[in-house]
């Protein structure tokens, strides 16, 4: 599986394909997944906060373009929560502790959930779980107190309780 330089895999590409075989279909969508972290970035999470971030911005940008071609197209992104997923288990982590997101963390089929209403209930934007929302809101009426709540509490770190593990296979740099 190929990545581009936002982490996203083939988003550009399967972006332009389906907007060239737009107008052979009736019902078109392209669903973006986004996360709360593409609002608020959270130190140690630089590099995802900046993934998710260019993604939006991408997103933001298309359906104009779509609009102007006259493409048919349909867009929404999806942010969604921290999600138990092996990300963590995948990346190099050198700070002694296996590293964990921020909780609370929902199993995966909360976002399916949420990807396939996208796919039936077309909208610009839908934020899955109240701590998607809670961050989102926070960012946008006083991110600067978010930021020092974070820098006080020690939730920062997003630290597992459990004792350091070895990944199952080599870490991604």
């Amino acid at each position: 599986m190929r990545r581009n330089p936002w982490g996203g895999c083939g988003a550009t590409p399967g972006v332009t394909a389906r907007s060239r075989l737009g107008n052979k279909a009736n019902r078109r969508g392209i669903i973006a997944i986004g996360s709360a972290l593409a609002y608020w970035s959270i130190p140690l999470q630089a590099v995802y906060c900046g993934a998710k971030s260019a993604i939006r911005g991408f997103t933001d940008t298309l359906p104009s373009e779509l609009i102007h071609d006259r493409a048919g197209i349909g867009l929404c992104m999806v942010h969604l929560p921290a999600v138990n997923t092996p990300r963590v288990d995948w990346a190099l982590n050198k700070l002694g502790r296996r590293m964990q997101p921020v909780p609370p963390i929902d199993q995966p089929q909360v976002p399916a959930r949420a990807i396939v209403f996208a796919a039936f209930h077309p909208r610009r934007e839908i934020w899955v779980g109240f701590p998607t929302v809670v961050a989102i809101l926070a960012n946008r009426i006083a991110p600067g107190l978010a930021d020092w709540y974070l820098a006080g509490s020690g939730s920062i770190l997003g630290r597992s309780p459990a004792n350091r593990r070895r990944p199952t296979r080599r870490p991604t740099y």
